[in-house]
């Protein structure tokens, strides 16, 4: 099972813009699988993290993500 995440930040430095940090990592061991700089957050960054990882380690059986609407698009309120 890998983990999924994703961290914005100023990663590269205050003068430039910031990005959004994508990992996973393997529950188990606690290794990273992989990681990938985005310009935000999203569902095309993921799978593009997971093609990465499974190019160099093989498809994961599962993954565990946060509560967040990466993979879903949110509700709108009325």
């Amino acid at each position: 099972m890998l983990q999924i995440d994703g961290s914005p930040y100023a990663w590269l430095g205050p003068s430039q813009p910031a990005r959004c940090l994508l990992g996973a990592i393997d529950d188990a061991t606690g290794k990273i699988a992989g990681l990938l700089f985005r310009p935000t957050e999203d569902q095309a960054g993921y799978l593009m993290l997971l093609r990465g990882i499974a190019v160099v380690h093989g498809l994961p059986v599962s993954l565990y993500h946060d509560k967040h609407t990466i993979r879903v698009r949110p509700r709108r309120r009325p």
